[in-house]
């Protein structure tokens, strides 16, 4: 109904200025309009609400060139009929994350944009990223970095339950990190994705079994190396035969050792070896 509503306000304004152009009456209607919804203009309001009155005192008070003073200018329509509004993009500026991994959300709303709300859990289920509070039917581009390991948890969700797409326009979100691609909105009050696994710390290899210190350093075992009643001597495991105080044992007291050290060369001349 808007349609022929501001139609019929443009006719009327412009029957009391027929001098102007029809680009000057438009300019003229959306200089004055009220506005309403988000900021500037908008999918759901345009430039705002048309005023008459204020249409009319405009050009009544500064004349046709109070709306423009350039007649021959395009009338693109929309919220491109603003030059502020048509004029070029800047060139972004590029995001980095010095060395951490960037996560990039890609998002669309549907036409109730401010039901959509998003988070980023790291392993332990804290949120390290969120977003919300969003235009109606609009797309957004936003970066993070991701600088943790591990799997991160995306999470969506839609407050009246019925998700991005496609009950009420063609809604959606995609994330990129490193080579992965993850995407979805057809979902009903909620709908979670893992990305990022593959940054997980590796595991450190098992411990080999057997006397600690042996095989990493022959002289950090503080267990008996030769054998005396009662106990065992690591001289006789594996991974201890051939550390210097088992040898210098076997040269040294050659009645005191066990049969498993007669495989050590400097054993073998011991009396119970032979």
């Amino acid at each position: 109904m808007a349609t022929p509503h501001v139609a019929g306000v443009a006719a009327l304004v412009w029957s009391y200025f027929p001098e102007c152009t029809n680009h000057q009456i438009r300019m003229a209607l959306i200089k004055t309009a009220e506005d309403a919804g988000d900021p500037q203009c908008d999918v759901e309001y345009g430039h705002g609400i048309v005023d008459a009155l204020a249409a009319f005192n405009l050009l009544n008070d500064g004349g046709c060139d109070a709306a423009d003073d350039d007649d021959t200018k395009p009338s693109p329509g929309g919220c491109l009929q603003l030059p502020e509004n048509n004029a070029p993009t800047p060139a972004p500026t590029p995001f980095n994350c010095a060395g951490h991994g960037t996560m990039t959300l890609d998002l669309t709303t549907d036409r109730f944009g401010s039901e959509t709300e998003w988070t980023v859990e790291d392993p332990s289920g804290a949120v390290q990223f969120s977003g919300s509070g969003y235009a109606s039917d609009s797309t957004f581009t936003e970066h993070y970095c991701k600088d943790f390991d591990g799997c991160a948890k995306f999470t969506i969700t839609d407050s009246f339950g019925d998700g991005i797409c496609c009950s009420w326009g063609q809604g959606g979100y995609t994330i990129t990190y490193k080579d992965e691609t993850i995407s979805g909105g057809e979902f009903e009050d909620i709908e979670s994705k893992l990305f990022g696994c593959a940054d997980a710390a590796p595991t450190p290899p098992p411990t080999p079994a057997g006397p600690v210190g042996c095989a990493i350093s022959c002289d950090e075992d503080t267990t008996p190396w030769l054998a005396v009643p009662g106990e065992q001597s690591k001289c006789t495991t594996d991974l201890c035969r051939n550390c210097p105080p088992c040898r210098s044992a076997c040269v040294q007291a050659c009645n005191t050792i066990v049969t498993g050290m007669c495989e050590i060369n400097e054993c073998m001349g011991c009396p119970q070896c032979t």
